[in-house]
């Protein structure tokens, strides 16, 4: 008897449009895909969403170049589709910009693809394999479990080797603690209850949205960056409080794009400044 069916899974969208054409008089919300009326391709009682990522993987690129001693990170990384490669290719990109700034040189970065959106075996493995093999100090992961994380903390509290990591999707910071860098946080509450209130006023219309940083929010203005929310829930993604560890000036430095990121006064594949604009 629902009125709106949510599929959560990529998996899911071609079997979510036959559906919506079998029941007209449904609604159909398809996470992290590409099929919506809108494009003609699904009726449009079927719409699509995502929370978008890549915009806070740029700014935890920045934080794991400003901390690394060995000057190399590791990526465990699930499947190699766009959704997937822009994350990996954000983090790349701060990564090694902040890295360059502080020593000049450029910064190794290994990739594991796992092939799985969920499976803490391959990921333990994957991380343990960079650790070893390339000295990697700081881990980034886009899979579906706290497990790279956790080893981060094993090898910085069991074996004297300091190891940095990230949230993923939640705040994650109680499997690591000795370990947990930032990361990023999304609420998925923010885009349901647009979907909600559609079908309770009458007013759905079959759409694409795409949320980033700044959206669903009441003012996108740029903070200063000693105001800055980082840290603090806000909208449908945020990002997770800063180590200490990370440098002040690079505190600064992600406060300040991730400001301008909220009002799109900054975009980690399209603006300059990535590799030569001095940090204010």
């Amino acid at each position: 008897g629902v009125d709106l069916v949510v599929g959560t899974s990529f998996g899911y969208m071609d079997s979510m449009a036959e559906l919506a054409a079998q029941y007209p008089d449904k609604y159909f919300l398809h996470i992290n895909g590409f099929r919506a009326g809108v494009l003609g391709n699904a009726p449009m009682n079927m719409s699509v969403a995502d929370i978008n990522t890549y915009q806070i993987y740029y700014l935890e690129g920045l934080a794991a170049g400003s901390v690394t001693k060995t000057g190399a990170v590791g990526i465990v990384a699930t499947y190699p589709v766009p959704v997937v490669v822009r994350l990996v290719n954000a983090f790349a990109l701060g990564a090694h910009y902040a890295y360059k700034k502080r020593t000049g040189k450029d910064i190794r970065m290994e990739l594991v693809w796992l092939m799985t959106w969920f499976d803490p075996t391959k990921a333990r493995d994957a991380a343990i394999s960079l650790i070893e093999m390339i000295n990697a100090d700081v881990l980034s992961s886009s899979e579906d479990s706290p497990t790279v994380l956790q080893v981060a903390e094993e090898y910085t509290t069991k074996k004297g080797r300091k190891t940095w990591g990230f949230s993923h999707y939640t705040n994650m910071y109680e499997y690591g603690p000795n370990s947990h860098l930032t990361g990023h946080i999304v609420n998925w509450g923010v885009i349901y209850l647009e979907f909600y209130k559609a079908i309770a006023t009458g007013t759905w219309e079959s759409v694409d949205i795409w949320a980033r940083l700044g959206d669903y929010l009441p003012s996108r203005w740029a903070k200063p960056p000693e105001q800055s929310t980082v840290g603090k829930p806000e909208g449908p993604v945020y990002m997770a409080q800063l180590n200490s560890a990370i440098p002040d000036e690079w505190q600064l430095e992600i406060k300040r794009r991730y400001e301008q990121m909220k009002e799109g006064l900054f975009e980690p594949f399209s603006s300059e400044g990535n590799l030569d604009e001095p940090i204010k």
